[in-house]
């Protein structure tokens, strides 16, 4: 079964630290918690008082990341608002999905494997719903398969996503290599 801990250390590990880059519609973000979509998120306090003791990016990343209570908000958020994978039995594709339903919001995962497992050929409803069929579906799946599938479907969103926002095709090359990843 998969194992949240891990799939959180990759997903960090492309999330990066603090970032507040103007022309990201998330805008000011931490371990890719975007203040403008979580303002209420129990790190940004701890966040804004390190800001004031580390105007440089590169101090204040490294006093986040060596901070345990900021990394257990991080990873309190993580857990509790995205992450319903540990009946995956591939971890490689609950890793890929936890990716997913932070980049595209929550329940576009399931619905994303869903159609990936259509186009390979299984029966099964698209109704972004994880429960046992689901799951039998990803586990009876070769798991190169599936993860091309996840993979393929993810770059077709963030195309669509392009075309529904023109501004962000800046940073399509980006996220398709880390689609595809």
């Amino acid at each position: 079964m998969a194992d949240f801990q891990t799939a959180l250390t990759l997903l960090l590990a492309d999330e990066g630290g603090y970032v507040n880059n103007p022309a990201d519609a998330g805008g000011e973000t931490a371990f890719g918690i975007s203040r403008h979509f979580n303002p209420n998120w129990a790190g940004w306090p701890m966040v804004d008082h390190f800001k004031t003791l580390h105007p440089n990016l590169k101090d204040l990343n490294a006093a986040l990341v060596a901070d345990p209570q900021v990394q257990l908000a991080v990873s309190q958020f993580y857990k509790f608002k995205y992450w319903n994978f540990d009946s995956i039995a591939s971890q490689l594709a609950a890793n890929k999905m936890l990716e997913m339903e932070v980049q595209f919001g929550s329940g576009t995962a399931v619905r994303i494997v869903q159609q990936g497992l259509v186009r390979l050929g299984v029966s099964i409803a698209i109704d972004g719903s994880l429960g046992a069929t689901t799951i039998h579906a990803i586990a009876n799946t070769k798991e190169p398969d599936l993860l091309h599938a996840l993979r393929a479907y993810s770059v077709l969103y963030r195309f669509h996503r392009v075309q529904a926002a023109p501004d962000q095709a800046q940073f399509l090359e980006g996220w398709v290599f880390r689609d595809t990843a």
